[in-house]
């Protein structure tokens, strides 16, 4: 919406992109078809993200840390490329705040759960899993089941916990805490605060999924796991200490083990 240009939102994309095998899309290429507006898409695979220059400049200056999350590539002189390998980590409101996102998370973000609420009850699935709610986002949940959007189905959610968490562990405790405590706003349809998802890896198309063996066109490259084993051991014992339920996304051999 060029009424709202500081939201990276872009809608009804109907474009074909092509760029070298094995590369990745860089801003240069987004920026020839957008360019006075930031601009965020996000891979079918929901791994990985794709930005435009306003959209890297904008991030940066909002959030450095948050953008630093996502992974982005960089080019020699450290500037981003445009393409972020662990887009799974965005959170609008890591970079947004409440009054700018509103138009978004009050209109379209509901009709668009509606949607697939609809589509889902359509062909017989009424019960669900969100693996990767945010804090900053739960309120908004439950003002959508208010508003009846749960209705038809039954809905658990699971609080997203990134591998930077662990670096304060005061605070990580103090999240999972108030995830626990969310338990309280459950109903029979929309379940909270009983469980936690993490990611050992990504995916295979932009090459974060982490192998036993190395990468068919890259003999010294076997992908990369997210998380040290240590880091990983310790932030499942905090879990299952406070009797957290842990869901992990894994792909590679390597990861899965």
């Amino acid at each position: 919406s060029r009424a709202t240009p500081a939201l990276p939102y872009v809608s009804g994309v109907g474009w074909r992109f092509e760029y070298a095998p094995g590369g990745a899309p860089d801003r240069e290429v987004m920026d020839r078809v957008v360019k006075d507006r930031p601009v965020l898409l996000m891979s079918i695979c929901g791994q990985c993200g794709w930005i435009n220059t306003r959209a890297a400049e904008l991030l940066e200056e909002r959030n450095p840390q948050a953008l630093g999350r996502l992974a982005p590539r960089l080019d020699a002189s450290g500037a981003c490329t445009g393409a972020l390998d662990h887009f799974h980590s965005f959170s609008p409101l890591d970079f947004f705040s409440e009054e700018e996102i509103a138009p978004v998370f009050e209109t379209a973000v509901p009709e668009a759960i509606a949607a697939v609420m609809d589509e889902a009850v359509s062909a017989g699935v009424t019960a669900m899993d969100d693996v990767q709610f945010y804090r900053p986002f739960v309120p908004y949940v439950i003002k959508y089941r208010e508003s009846g959007i749960f209705d038809k189905v039954r809905l658990r959610g699971s609080l997203y916990v990134d591998p930077h968490d662990l670096e304060d562990e005061g605070r990580l405790r103090d999240d999972l805490a108030w995830w626990k405590d969310t338990a309280g706003e459950s109903d029979e349809r929309l379940t909270l605060g009983k469980s936690v998802k993490f990611y050992i890896d990504g995916t295979v198309g932009n090459r974060t999924s982490f192998f036993l063996e190395p990468y068919c066109d890259d003999p010294s490259y076997y992908g990369r796991p997210d998380w040290t084993q240590e880091d990983f051991d310790r932030v499942i014992e905090i879990a299952d200490g406070m009797h957290l339920q842990t869901c992990t996304h894994a792909i590679g051999d390597a990861g899965i083990r």
